[in-house]
């Protein structure tokens, strides 16, 4: 994904063989990814639920929580950059890192490869509602599959079939 982003000028995703989507790698990210993510691991007697997260939501009130394992290590989903301050995030983070609470972190946008896994998880949740549709006899299912099975969302992939 990394090549893709770096030398295409417009990207394609296809995912089970089907386009989901097309456009300029910037359009894609902020389309179809959930902005910014912080990853950070913290020191063995500080908790991201006790000593990170509470100072985090002063600055990124709607955060969620992407992934955590145990409870020094976390992935945020920070949003846009419209919803915070990038500047006043990484300040807070520098300074909790000088305090020994984290041992590292990293801030950044979203990927190619995010959007490719994030469309990956819709498509596939698509398809399972449709089989079920279909196991339980469904009446109309042609037109629920077409629907279903052709998951572009975007104007310009449209355009481009």
């Amino acid at each position: 994904m990394d090549e893709a982003a770096i030398l295409g000028d417009r990207v394609g995703i296809m995912v089970k063989g089907y386009l989901t989507c097309l456009g300029t790698v910037q359009h894609l990210i902020h389309k179809y990814s959930g902005g910014y993510l912080l990853t950070a691991f913290m020191y063995s007697e500080y908790s991201v639920t006790d000593d990170l997260l509470p100072e985090i939501r002063e600055i990124c009130p709607s955060l969620k929580v992407g992934a955590s394992s145990g409870t020094q290590f976390c992935s945020i989903v920070l949003g846009n950059s419209q919803e915070f301050s990038i500047s006043k995030l990484y300040a807070k983070m520098q300074q909790l890192q000088e305090m020994k609470k984290i041992e590292y972190f990293s801030c950044g946008q979203s990927r190619l490869e995010d959007v490719f896994l994030i469309l990956s998880d819709k498509f596939v949740k698509k398809k399972k509602v449709l089989d079920e549709h279909a196991a339980g006899g469904g009446r109309g299912i042609s037109t629920v599959a077409d629907k279903m099975m052709n998951p572009v969302h975007d104007d310009a992939a449209k355009n481009a079939l």
